[in-house]
């Protein structure tokens, strides 16, 4: 049985509305990303993790754009608002603040961390 090893640390650094999301350095990339292709939604949303942040493999926020679209397809919390993110930056996408604001909402409703919650209010009221 495959295991995925996820934390929400919490925020850091500059921006400090991205929540630090700690994946196993031992984590078997090939093993996750046979698992992403085959519709598991936490293994989407690491290989998002993966190609966001470059950990062990190549930084890509087209590839991030994708696996976290399909996993926020699946109603993956985490994942939505990382393409809330993406959108919000312009990474992987064009910019497009009510498309973040939209996916910060539906992983709110999802029960995403409060840091999605508190980054939705402070996007809805400019």
């Amino acid at each position: 049985m495959l295991v995925f090893c996820l934390l929400i640390t919490g925020c850091s650094g500059d921006n400090a509305s991205v929540p630090d999301v700690l994946i196993d350095p031992n984590i078997d990339v090939e093993q996750t990303q046979i698992a992403a292709e085959q519709g598991i939604a936490d293994a989407q949303f690491i290989m998002g993790r993966l190609h966001l942040t470059g950990q062990e493999l190549e930084q890509d926020d087209l590839q991030a754009f994708k696996w976290f679209s399909l996993a926020a397809e699946q109603q993956h919390a985490e994942a939505t608002y990382e393409l809330g993110q993406l959108y919000l930056m312009g990474r992987g996408v064009a910019n497009d603040p009510k498309m973040a604001v939209s996916w910060f909402r539906k992983g709110a409703a999802l029960g995403s961390s409060p840091v999605s919650y508190t980054h939705l209010r402070a996007h809805e009221t400019r």
